[in-house]
């Protein structure tokens, strides 16, 4: 019986599919990583850390880290870090934009709290979908052409 106890806690439930973090939610080969390096569609700058987003044209966003041992010089740290800056995506992935997601550490994250690290990563993801929103509304507004709007001497409007 205590079997059973223990091998239900050891299995979180999932909820809908949506709260676990596959293979499939990551970037995971350099050539991802690049292709967000090389074309953000946007930066998402907090004081801790930065975010790059990238379309990705699937139906889920990916997370990619890049915690350098420069930026965050004990393992043990950068350690807590990537665990909080998963399980924060984890949690917030059903409300943000079909994108890859870069997490590059600044200076100065590793002496944060994890409480107020996870306070920062709420509103960065909030950031990212009002940015996200925002650029999906300026991609369907259609540009008006120079000949659009002259019209030729003798034509009536």
């Amino acid at each position: 019986m205590p079997k059973a106890a223990s091998s239900s806690l050891s299995d979180p439930p999932d909820l809908n599919g949506r709260c676990g973090f596959p293979p499939t939610h990551r970037l995971l080969r350099p050539a991802e990583f690049q292709a967000v390096f090389d074309s953000a569609a946007f930066k998402v700058g907090e004081a801790q850390f930065l975010l790059l987003v990238r379309h990705n044209g699937l139906d889920h966003p990916r997370l990619g880290l890049v915690i350098a041992k420069k930026k965050v010089r004990r393992s043990v740290d950068r350690n807590r870090l990537k665990r909080t800056v998963r399980e924060s995506f984890r949690l917030h992935q059903a409300s943000l934009p079909a994108a890859d997601l870069i997490f590059m550490a600044r200076n100065d994250l590793a002496t944060i709290p994890s409480e107020t690290l996870r306070q920062a990563l709420v509103q960065g993801w909030k950031r990212v979908q009002r940015k996200a929103a925002k650029s999906a509304a300026e991609k369907t507004v259609p540009e008006k052409t120079i000949s659009d709007q002259t019209t030729e001497p003798g034509a009536q409007a």
